[in-house]
């Protein structure tokens, strides 16, 4: 889904200010949005860094959208894992 930067400066603001109408899927929806869209040419990856400072609440305890991170994170661990080894593997064929 594609959003506006004003969008996302209020769903960031809503998300800090702990906006009650947000429940768990919807914070977790909104971070899978953030990382598809810092994927594209339009979007940054600071969008996904506003939207996660909810995160450094003391009081937030939802689990659902902790799981959205770390799949998405993971997800960009594997990629920069793979492109260093294709990397390497390149090298060595040349070398070859």
């Amino acid at each position: 889904m594609s959003y506006t930067d004003e969008n996302w400066n209020e769903l960031s603001n809503a998300l800090d200010n702990d906006n009650q109408e947000l429940v768990e899927i919807d914070r977790a929806y909104l971070l899978t949005n953030a990382f598809l869209n810092a994927q594209t040419p339009n979007q940054s990856y600071l969008f996904v860094k506003q939207l996660t400072q909810f995160f450094y609440r003391g009081d937030y305890t939802g689990l659902v959208p902790w799981q959205a991170l770390s799949y998405h994170v993971h997800r960009m661990l594997d990629v920069v894992e793979y492109e260093s080894l294709y990397e390497v593997v390149q090298v060595k064929r040349k070398v070859r």
